[in-house]
């Protein structure tokens, strides 16, 4: 009986160990009214405690532009950035887990703008990181992002110019053409409603 006991003990405070560790170091941090100088517009921030199989927490962060347009971004807190493509200067919105607290940065994000699509290049010393981000119509409220990321050599880029081959051929070795991404994009959007 008594080691019956000490079994349920050991398995109790294996339960309260594994349960903090899964869910417990999830940041409280409730939906927030983030304003910056720095930036037009505002950020709003929630968390959530992830599923049983998923390791970290994970957070959703909505950007407003004084536009009324809106983004939404989903990462793990340990990781994280938040691009604005509303601004010539980008930011990005950076959590630490220590502190914790939040914090405005400054980014290199350059990006063009494909019709309603919106192509996102963070800038890298070396190479660059590519993601096709667009939004389903003037009424919807934020940007569906496309699943894809290339890896390609650092372009410099600026607004307004047409897309570089080297964006193109990574589009294309990525398995996409930019009309089957406008076709996607018109796709998703109609399921999307």
């Amino acid at each position: 009986m008594r080691a019956f006991a000490l079994f349920l003990t050991l398995l109790c405070m294996y339960a309260a160990v594994e349960g903090r560790r899964r869910f417990g170091n999830c940041p409280k941090v409730k939906k927030t009214d983030f304003k910056f100088k720095e930036a037009k517009g505002t950020w709003y921030a929630y968390a959530v405690n992830p599923s049983r199989w998923v390791e970290k927490c994970q957070q959703y962060f909505i950007y407003q532009d004084d536009n009324n347009d809106f983004r939404v971004e989903e990462t793990f807190v340990n990781d994280y950035k938040l691009f604005s493509t509303t601004t010539k200067n980008s930011y990005y919105l950076e959590y630490d887990l220590a502190s914790p607290k939040f914090s405005l940065k400054k980014t290199y994000v350059k990006y063009i703008s494909l019709s309603d699509t919106w192509t996102v290049i963070d800038s890298d010393p070396e190479f660059s990181s590519f993601m096709i981000l667009y939004k389903c119509g003037p009424t919807l409220p934020w940007y569906q992002k496309e699943e894809i990321t290339v890896w390609v050599k650092k372009p410099e880029l600026v607004d307004g110019k047409p897309v570089p081959e080297d964006i193109v051929k990574a589009i294309t070795d990525a398995g996409f053409s930019l009309n089957e991404l406008q076709i996607k994009k018109e796709t998703d959007c109609k399921n999307s409603k």
